[in-house]
Order: C-alpha cells, then structure tokens, then sequence
C-alpha cells in the first residue's frame, strides 16, 4: 500500500480557489492538466490528464492556510494534509493534496527563490497522460516520524526516513539541486560539514 501521509516540510503555493468537492472542481483540475482518481496501491493520486515533460511545470501548487495553534484544523481538515514548511505548517488544497509519495517520484516542489511557502508542481521525468504525479516526501525534511513505504518502485526504500539527512549519500548527492532555499539556509552548516553547501 502506498504511503497516503504527505509529510515534512515538502508543499507550496497560493490560496487554493477550487472547492474540494464536486463537477466545478473536478472540471477545473482537468483543465489544469491534472485528475484526481483512484491509485493503484489504493486510495486517492493526483494523475496527468495530459503529457508533461521533464522540466515542465505542471501546476502551482496551492494552500489553503496556515495552521497554527490559533486556527487549528477544524472539520473536515485532516493532518495528513497539512505539510511543513520552513518551520511552519501550511494545509495544503485540493487537488494537490493528492499527491503521494514514491522514492522514485515523478515530480518535485520547485519552491520560490525568495524563500517563501509558495512553490510549482514541476516534472522530474517525462509523465504520459494517464501517469501518476508523486513526490519523494522525504525531500525538505529534517526531524518527525518514520513509515512504512509500499510505493513499488524497484528502489523503494521500505522506511521513509524523519530526515532527508538520512538517506544514502547517493541520493542525497541527486536530490541536492531539488532543495528548497529555506531548507539550505536552515542547514547550511550541516549541507558545508558534508560537501553539499
């Protein structure tokens, strides 16, 4: 089974404006180029309603809010799609909350340069219509809990790790151009003691 929890400080964008719910909302992710419908592993994915090539931009990414001790989540809110992000925890729109993860993931978060929250839906590899749109859940992330991984990928990693510190070196040497600015900035120190400043 696939992992459904979207984890870490991995998500971006503006205020989500389509309901969650409905024809108008499923209308409007279809003109987007994306489709939420059912995985294979079970649940829900965000899937590619048409072709995007490596490097594309499939979409901005979009959050609802912030969620703080103030405004926690209220009904119908769910933590598993609420993601972090430089510190804070943001809840993340519909239809990108769909997203899963795979350790081998079609897909990364290109955060802003500015260092904000915002960030694009962008393609790591060529996605065919059809395609499922996934993440690495793990990139951008430092400190929480571990789970169990079922993405199916030849290289599953079995354990999703709390740290993207904790992942082989190989693939934290791959993975090290896809880091957010703040997650640089916040461990530089750590990024230079390893040779990836």
């Amino acid at each position: 089974m696939k992992t459904r929890k979207v984890a870490g400080e991995i998500a971006g964008g503006r205020v989500a404006r389509l309901a969650s719910v409905g024809a108008s909302w499923h209308a409007a992710t279809m003109s987007d180029g994306v489709e939420v419908r059912s995985a294979p592993a079970g649940g829900q994915g965000l899937f590619a309603a048409r072709p995007f090539a490596a490097g594309a931009t499939i979409r901005r990414i979009g959050l609802v809010r912030e969620v703080t001790a103030e405004r926690p989540l209220t009904a119908g809110e769910t933590a598993d799609h609420v993601c972090r992000i430089d510190g804070r925890s943001w809840l993340v729109g519909a239809p990108d909350r769909y997203v899963n993860h795979a350790c081998e993931p079609s897909a990364w978060k290109r955060f802003d340069p500015d260092g904000g929250p915002e960030a694009d839906m962008v393609a790591l590899v060529d996605i065919p219509a059809g395609g499922e749109i996934t993440y690495d859940y793990v990139l951008n992330t430092h400190g929480g809990g571990r789970w169990a991984c079922g993405c199916g990928a030849a290289t599953c990693r079995g354990m999703l790790e709390a740290s993207w510190f904790d992942l082989s070196e190989a693939t934290r040497r791959r993975q090290r151009p896809l880091l957010a600015t703040w997650f640089v900035r916040r461990h530089a120190a750590r990024l230079a003691q390893e040779g990836m400043a």
